[in-house]
């Protein structure tokens, strides 16, 4: 999907020290916090995302067991010049994450597809992105954009800025690229290992699943995540021998807020079909 754009003006307003919080809107949207201003209204935006086969989700925000990451869809999003028809560039690179020191670290955006709301003229229900016009942000504090940064470091605010060494000048026309995720290749059935592990610790309330899930879809792993009564989390989780390697670091570190405590391997699982990584509901407690 291709966006007709053009760079936003930056540092508009000295109070804000230069922080941004949204990769692109829509002209009328917050222009002076933002990297591009897109050609496109929010509800046609919205429209072609579910024609490339991307389902919404749900904003960020604080759930009955604790701080959910945003939910969706997953895509990636790149800038292409004009003056430069064969290269485009991953949008991160123009964003400067100041708590790393360093350009954002390329990775996917979750679709989560803004709220409802109504039309204050008509009555009917809309997007609440339609009204405010802002749809791409960086932070988790706005549940009116389309999209949403989906990492933890999304959580916090005025953490990023324009990376002025390599944006080019206001004004300057491109076109923003959003392309849904790519999987990562299905392993062969004999490169196929599975895993059955119980975690302790602060793992509940803090959004676990949540970004264990993301964590599986990133790496292409299959199976499930639930909390248990007695307050572990149990996973499942099927994929290569190296890939679930990289799966248990993030699962042994957490989520900010989580402190995993021990992490016990159960016997391999039976042999199950999986549609994914999913998140589980909580069994009831055992008699």
């Amino acid at each position: 999907m291709h966006i007709p754009a053009r760079v936003a003006k930056q540092n508009v307003y000295e109070v804000l020290k230069g922080a941004i919080e949204y990769v692109a809107c829509s002209p009328g949207g917050k222009e002076y916090e933002a990297l591009f201003v897109c050609e496109a209204e929010p509800q046609a935006l919205y429209d072609a995302l579910l024609r490339i086969g991307l389902k919404p989700g749900r904003p960020a925000g604080e759930t009955e067991g604790g701080y959910q990451l945003p939910q969706g869809g997953l895509l990636r999003l790149y800038v292409a010049w004009a003056d430069k028809p064969d290269r485009r560039d991953p949008v991160e690179g123009f964003v400067l994450d100041t708590v790393a020191g360093k350009p954002m670290a390329p990775g996917e955006w979750a679709f989560t597809g803004s709220r409802p709301t109504k039309d204050p003229e008509s009555g009917k229900s809309m997007l609440e992105a339609v009204l405010v016009k802002n749809l791409i942000s960086l932070h988790h504090l706005d549940p009116t954009v389309l999209v949403q940064n989906p990492s933890e470091a999304g959580r916090d605010d005025n953490r990023y800025k324009a990376n002025l060494a390599v944006l080019p000048e206001a004004g300057t026309r491109c076109t923003l690229v959003l392309e849904a995720a790519r999987a990562r290749p299905a392993q062969p059935a004999e490169a196929l290992h599975r895993i059955h592990v119980l975690i302790h610790g602060r793992v509940q309330g803090v959004g676990f699943r949540a970004f264990t899930q993301r964590n599986a879809r990133r790496l292409g792993i299959a199976g499930w995540v639930r909390n248990l009564p007695t307050g572990e989390v149990e996973l499942v989780a099927a994929g290569g021998q190296e890939t679930l390697a990289e799966f248990e670091q993030t699962y042994r570190k957490g989520p900010r807020g989580a402190s995993v405590e021990k992490v016990d391997f159960l016997a391999a699982p039976a042999p199950e079909s999986f549609a994914g990584f999913e998140i589980r509901p909580t069994p009831e407690p055992t008699p």
